[in-house]
C-alpha cells in the first residue's frame, strides 16, 4: 500500500543554486523517511536515529547557506543565520519532548508538522530572498555559481 509524503517536492521550490537545492531535496526527503516510520509505527529505534539524521542535515545546510551568504557579503546574513539558530533551538526542543512523550503520541504527530511548515517556508519564503544577491554577485545566474 502506498504511503503518503509529508512534503511533495515541487521544481517551483527549487533556487538555481546547485548544492542549497540539492541540500532541500535530502532534507525532504529525511523529513518523508521520518514521517513514513511515525506513521506507520515502525522501529522506535529508527526514528529517534532519522531524527538526529534530519537535526545534523539541517545544521549542515544551515552552516552551508551562512559560509555562502558571508563569502558574497549579503547584507541581512546575519538575520538568516539568526533565523537558522532559532530554528535549531526549537528544533531541539521538540525533538527532546517527542522523545520524552514517545514518538507514537500526539507530540509525533505536532513535530511533524512544525518540520513541514517550517521547512516549506524556508525553501519558499526566507531562501529566495538572497537569489538576487547571488545572482548580482557571480555576475550571473546563481545554478551556474555552485
Amino acid at each position: 500500500m502506498p504511503q503518503k509524503l509529508m512534503i511533495i517536492w515541487s521544481e517551483q521550490w527549487e533556487l538555481g543554486i546547485g548544492i542549497i537545492d540539492e541540500q532541500h531535496r535530502g532534507i525532504a526527503s529525511l523529513i518523508n523517511t521520518l514521517f513514513y516510520f511515525i506513521s506507520t509505527k515502525k522501529a522506535e529505534a529508527m526514528i529517534v536515529l532519522i531524527m538526529n539524521a534530519v537535526s545534523r542535515y539541517i545544521a549542515l545546510h544551515s552552516k552551508t547557506e551562512e559560509d555562502l551568504l558571508i563569502q558574497t557579503k549579503y547584507r541581512y546574513a546575519e538575520e538568516h543565520a539568526n533565523s537558522h539558530a532559532k530554528f535549531a533551538k526549537e528544533l531541539r526542543a521538540r525533538m527532546q519532548e517527542l522523545i520524552d512523550s514517545g514518538v507514537y503520541t500526539v507530540a509525533a504527530e505536532n513535530f511533524m508538522v512544525f518540520l513541514r511548515d517550517y521547512w516549506t517556508q524556508h525553501i519558499c519564503k526566507a531562501d529566495p530572498c538572497y537569489v538576487a544577491h547571488l545572482k548580482e554577485y557571480f555576475g550571473h545566474e546563481p545554478k551556474q555559481c555552485l
